[in-house]
């Protein structure tokens, strides 16, 4: 499986939004711990003493047991720290040449640090976790079965080339390469020296993007790369909801989009009474009948379409009371022969 290929849906000039490569090192893991024990630890704790000895007294009594509860909150914050920090360590080992500047000096100069760290580990856990299974399960499910269909009856050395643009921490990649395909993962972080960069025109027999197309600040663009890179009859299947939330994907987006909804929340309100709120993209939004039809006359013949394959959390705390879905949208359309 290929990794990280800058822009490998792009022709010339850049197609998806770009940032420059951060290093999460061990001052950014810190900041998370210090943030989370700070707003979710150190003021519930507080609140406790607070109380007089008999509620705290009552309180600390099963099935209650609230100060244990706070400390396994701690604990938590703390084994999240300690696993993010081994995930650094061994990364920094094999990217060295790219978290360093011309003078081989660590870049550590991120906005919203712990805001990275948090987000991450809320991939790791939809991505990789037995509790994620629930989130990802339908949608791998749909797409490696969408895949199996249209290639049938090929041979094993007609190995079909597969695109997956926004690939995140690469669990759709994994699932597809361990069905047989071969596999690039893309992302949108620039790493590679664009001289070198070798043509992508009709290079993939399919692109598969999951909750990914409503990050466009034009959708259009995304399809005009997928058309370029997609062999003729090469096929596009997608499934996600349509949120169009480009700017607050993640914490690249003011600490909006991937991270809790707290965290989020803080986001919007200070966006909204500032100067920022004017900075915001202009961006061009489609309902799912619309987005079908602008794949047809751009010359993609829509062979599935089904609005609603089901419903699916992102990063949903399944032991939670609320429980906040998605509508999937689903649909295969091919190029065009």
């Amino acid at each position: 499986m290929t990794v990280f290929k800058n822009n490998t849906m792009a022709k010339p000039g850049p197609v998806f939004s770009e940032i420059s490569f951060k290093h999460v090192s061990e001052k950014e893991i810190r900041a998370y711990r210090t943030s989370n024990e700070e707003e979710f630890v150190s003021p519930r704790l507080r609140h406790f003493l607070s109380l007089p000895p008999d509620p705290q007294e009552a309180l600390c009594q099963q099935p209650i047991s609230c100060v244990e509860n706070i400390k396994r909150v701690g604990a938590a914050v703390y084994e999240n720290s300690r696993l993010a920090l081994s995930i650094a360590d061994y990364g920094s080992g094999l990217l060295s040449c790219l978290t360093t500047d011309k003078g081989g000096r660590p870049h550590t100069n991120i906005e919203n640090e712990d805001a990275i760290v948090r987000s991450t580990l809320r991939q790791l856990y939809r991505d990789f976790s037995q509790d994620g299974s629930q989130e990802r399960g339908l949608c791998h499910k749909t797409i490696i079965q969408d895949l199996a269909r249209v290639f049938a009856g090929r041979t094993v050395e007609e190995r079909q080339r597969i695109l997956v643009p926004g690939a995140g921490l690469l669990r759709l990649p994994l699932s597809l390469q361990l069905a047989g395909y071969e596999v690039e993962a893309n992302e949108h972080e620039r790493l590679y020296c664009r001289i070198l960069k070798p043509s992508y025109n009709n290079a993939f027999d399919a692109v598969t993007t999951l909750f990914f197309i409503d990050t466009a600040r034009n959708l259009l663009d995304y399809i005009t790369a997928v058309n370029h890179c997609l062999k003729p009859g090469g096929i596009w299947i997608n499934i996600g909801p349509l949120l169009w939330n480009c700017y607050e994907n993640g914490p690249a987006g003011r600490q909006e989009g991937d991270v809790d909804d707290d965290l989020s929340c803080k986001a919007r309100h200070r966006l909204d009474s500032s100067d920022l709120k004017d900075s915001r993209p202009q961006m061009l939004e489609f309902s799912n009948d619309e987005v079908l039809c602008v794949l047809e006359y751009f010359g993609f013949v829509v062979e599935v379409q089904n609005p609603d394959i089901g419903r699916a959390g992102f990063i949903a705390n399944p032991r939670g009371m609320l429980q906040n879905t998605y509508q999937l949208s689903h649909w295969v359309a091919r190029k065009e022969l």
